[in-house]
């Protein structure tokens, strides 16, 4: 497959991830970091009159399956050495675990907290979930980090994409990845790419809209 753009160590795919990572060499990857859709039905969604409407395990089902083939190329790419960020929620956070647990020995949970401030009645989220797994000769930089981040997302004005997320996140967590190759296989408008190329790794995108491909290239384009 052709890349899209290339520059400063930066290679951009415009493709299916399911198309492109088959292409990459075995072990090849020292770390996925990315943000895939989450895209399960809100609870609610189907509510008519005054039925009440639950969530089903058969929409974890649905998730869980849809990520199982994308999930064992990225065990394929890393080895037993590389790492891997996938952020998430508190409902699609159960499926990937689903998915990681038998494949990597170190699975674990980041916090990210939004300290957006909200009003209202009940709970509102304030925080979203990065799900980290990593092989068993996986090596950190040196250093204590805590699993728990405060960092404001991007607001919605000055968003490029509906769900981007702050470089600062992942600067957070590049901190504890030496340097190498990485991959983000959803790379939306390529604020992941772009805090990686800053970091010195080399990194491929991978995005299926062309439109968000060529904001993440005029990106890496002025670095």
């Amino acid at each position: 497959m052709q890349p899209y753009f290339e520059h400063a160590g930066v290679t951009i795919y415009h493709g299916d991830c399911r198309d492109v990572l088959p292409t990459l060499p075995n072990t090849s990857v020292d770390l996925v970091l990315t943000d895939p859709q989450y895209f399960l039905a809100p609870p609610g969604h189907s509510v008519k009159g005054d039925q009440e409407w639950c969530g089903s395990l058969g929409d974890l089902a649905m998730f869980e399956a849809s990520y199982e083939g994308t999930m064992k190329e990225f065990k394929r790419l890393t080895g037993t050495t590389g790492q891997v960020y996938i952020c998430c929620h508190d409902r699609s956070y159960p499926g990937l675990y689903r998915l990681a647990y038998p494949r990597w020995p170190k699975v674990c949970l980041i916090v990210w907290y939004k300290p957006t401030g909200r009003t209202g009645n009940g709970w509102r989220r304030s925080h979203e979930l990065v799900m980290h797994a990593a092989g068993k000769d996986v090596i950190y930089t040196e250093g204590f980090r805590l699993d728990v981040v405060g960092i404001m997302p991007v607001r919605t004005m000055k968003r490029s994409h509906p769900a981007e997320k702050p470089g600062e996140l992942a600067d957070f967590i590049l901190e504890g990845v030496p340097k190498g190759r990485m991959v983000d296989p959803f790379m939306g408008s390529g604020s992941f790419v772009e805090a990686s190329a800053r970091a010195g790794f080399t990194a491929i995108g991978i995005e299926i809209e062309e439109k968000y491909c060529e904001i993440a290239s005029n990106r890496i384009a002025a670095l």
